[in-house]
């Protein structure tokens, strides 16, 4: 299966809204599948979104940026599996287009919005979608009081509607955020402008205090200054500043939130990119918004820089662990996981390779949500400075319902043999449980049945009583599996030889027929 996959600048990145294993699974299963697919040696700084653009409850990707008003729809299958689609976008050309996805006039449909214009910056434009994987083709809105260059969206007021945040970062010398408030029909109004915040691309938004209302947080890559818009519950915003690392400096600054203690409160991670100072650092939000001061820093082994990180609970153990993808000294990138003990102390445990042709790029983590159906968090990446312009899936196998690799096979054998029933798990978290079952029936072990919970089943001196169809059930925290169905054929003594009833239980029904094709294929006498 070929897939394409993509990841958004969520407000949180956090998979706690998602299922978690029961039991810790090996660290070694976790993100072991890879993809990647080349776009267009074109398009450079590509921005990308996900979400269930076509409304079949999955989730998709689309991808904007230098493509003279287009964009890159990639439907998804259920399965993890991206199929390319080209969706005109008229006016949203004229450079890179950052993209965000929300149901803005509020019909249910998630819609398009984007920064149109050149690299610094440009119109705000949103595209009504259509709920079939397209968009438009035009403008349905038009925000043009400034020139911003990202666009965010969060509830601001909690009226139900989803408000926009627009951002002038790193290339103005005087960096604004500012605030439109949706009307509830995808039309805004009330822009409210905040800074200067400091040069710096990342924004993000979440209830910090635990009223109910997002705030907005940015943090500079000028001294490591974060600021932290708090929201008064008007739809305005007080700006304060924090120096969570004094004293620290060091290049591009990625900021993300997430609890890291499970103390139900949205902490704050961010990380320094510098091949001096390549560390991580965390500070812990005391449950009204306020955090502690110096910040915790997550010693980096391999000395290279982390250029962006993600919060997710990647183990399945139920705290959020922090992914860093690191830019290695060259030529090398991948993804370190910080396991997380479940107080906020992390440990280095495992670290992921990215395929890499475009040496010295960087890889952003743009959303982490559930692309395969799975139950389980994936990591949606961007390269985003290659050409040609990268991105994919690392697909979490690590707390995976079971599969079944191997299935039983039927068997003819004389009466008073000892035959048995075998299958084999590929995949699945553990821990992992087996229930063999008889015609639909749970067995349990006796003087005849041994195995009955475990991966082979044992039956001793089959009779005419054994005839039956025999399946397993294999079943973890995540899910169920059935196995194929086998059928056991006797010969001998107290068989009935030529009767319609071949597995003796009284009655004549679908059992019986499939025993006797089963038999019939193998020969049987």
């Amino acid at each position: 299966m070929q897939s394409t996959s993509v990841f958004v600048l969520a407000s949180v990145l956090s998979a706690s809204a998602l299922p978690v294993a029961a039991q810790l699974c090996d660290i070694d299963l976790i993100y072991t599948s890879e993809s990647f697919a080349p776009l267009n040696s074109d398009v450079l700084l590509a921005p990308i979104a996900s979400g269930d653009i076509d409304n079949d409850g999955d989730r998709d990707v689309i991808h904007t940026g230098l493509d003279n008003g287009s964009a890159r729809v990639y439907l998804n299958d259920g399965l993890g599996g991206l199929t390319y689609s080209p969706v005109p976008l008229q006016g949203a050309d004229g450079g890179n287009f950052h993209n965000t996805l929300a149901d803005f006039n509020n019909d249910g449909i998630l819609d398009l919005a984007g920064v149109r214009g050149g690299s610094d910056g440009g119109d705000i434009v949103i595209f009504n979608g259509n709920g079939d994987g397209t968009f438009g083709p035009t403008p349905s809105t038009f925000i043009s009081e400034f020139i911003p260059d990202r666009v965010f969206t969060t509830d601001i007021d909690g009226d139900g509607f989803e408000d926009i945040v627009a951002f002038q970062a790193a290339r103005s010398s005087q960096p604004v955020i500012v605030t439109y408030r949706n009307a509830g029909n995808g039309t805004f109004t009330d822009a409210r402008s905040y800074g200067p915040v400091g040069p710096t691309d990342t924004l993000q938004t979440g209830d910090l205090d635990g009223d109910g209302l997002p705030e907005i947080v940015t943090t500079s890559r000028v001294d490591s200054l974060t600021t932290i818009l708090r929201n008064l519950g008007d739809g305005t915003f007080s700006p304060q500043s924090f120096a969570f690392t004094p004293g620290a400096s060091g290049g591009y600054v990625n900021l993300q939130l997430g609890d890291l203690n499970n103390d139900g409160h949205l902490d704050i991670a961010y990380s320094l990119f510098s091949f001096s100072n390549p560390v991580v650092f965390y500070t812990l939000n005391n449950g009204a918004g306020n955090f502690q001061t110096p910040a915790t820093e997550i010693v980096d082994t391999s000395n290279n820089p982390t250029w962006a990180i993600g919060i997710l609970d990647a183990d399945g153990d139920g705290d959020n662990d922090i992914l860093r993808m690191v830019r290695g000294l060259g030529s090398i990138f991948g993804g370190v996981l910080e396991r997380n003990d479940g107080t906020g102390a992390f440990t280095e445990t495992s670290t992921f390779n990215v395929i890499d042709n475009n040496t010295g790029f960087n890889y952003t983590v743009s959303s982490i949500a559930d692309f395969n159906n799975d139950g389980t968090p994936d990591v949606l990446l961007n390269h985003d400075r290659a050409s040609p312009s990268e991105f994919g899936i690392w697909f979490n196998t690590c707390f995976a319902p079971p599969v079944i690799g191997q299935q039983p096979e039927s068997r003819v054998a004389n009466a008073g043999d000892t035959v048995d029933f075998s299958i084999a798990v590929s995949n699945g978290a553990p821990p992992l449980t087996y229930q063999w079952r008889r015609d639909g029936v749970d067995l349990s072990d006796d003087t005849v049945i041994s195995g009955a919970n475990s991966p082979t089943l044992v039956l001793s001196g089959i009779a005419a009583q054994d005839i039956a169809m025999y399946d397993c059930v294999v079943s973890n925290p995540q899910g169920a599996r059935t196995s194929e169905q086998a059928t056991l054929a006797i010969r001998g003594a107290g068989v009935p030889a030529c009767t319609a009833d071949l597995n003796g239980d009284g009655v004549l029904d679908f059992f019986d027929v499939s025993m006797f094709i089963s038999a019939y294929n193998m020969g049987c006498p």
